[in-house]
């Protein structure tokens, strides 16, 4: 995965669970506490993944619900440019072929929506690296972000 996009967890780890605690897991798992991380890097997925089991651990919480604070929290460092929430998820998909063509080797989740109804959709959210819980979080963040209600009920994980 890209460097910026593991640098931007790393920030909102400081964020949620502070400096201390987040450098700490930085050097349990083997990263530099002083580490850059450049946005054409690519940072193995194990690396991001095991700071977040780490910082899971360390705050008495499941790393589900870590990577849901982490997704929820990383809608503050997005592009919010849409009128409603409808219109930011309907762009998903095209910022994600955008980041394909401007960062050679990114590899994005692949997020469709499908409209069901005036106030219904249906996401197929599609990952190699099985970041749903991330996902789920930035969709409640989102959410928030645009003081709309919804409600998420999740037909299929595989």
């Amino acid at each position: 995965m890209k460097g910026t996009i593991v640098g931007a967890w790393i920030n909102t780890a400081k964020k949620l669970w502070g400096e201390e605690l987040t450098t700490t897991a930085m050097a349990k798992v083997g990263i530099a506490v002083d580490k850059m991380f450049l946005p054409t890097e690519e940072i193995p997925d194990n690396i991001p993944k095991s700071l977040i089991q780490e910082i899971a651990r360390s705050i008495g919480k499941s790393e589900g619900d870590t990577w849901k604070a982490i997704g929820q929290d990383n809608v503050d460092t997005a592009f919010f440019r849409n009128e409603n929430l409808y219109a930011f998820l309907a762009a998903m998909y095209d910022i994600h072929v955008e980041v394909v063509k401007r960062l050679p080797g990114a590899k994005p989740p692949e997020l469709l929506m499908k409209i069901i109804s005036e106030n219904e959709a249906v996401f197929t959210y599609r990952s190699k690296r099985a970041m749903f819980d991330c996902f789920q979080g930035m969709l409640s963040g989102a959410a928030t972000y645009y003081k709309e209600n919804i409600d998420i009920t999740v037909l299929e994980k595989t």
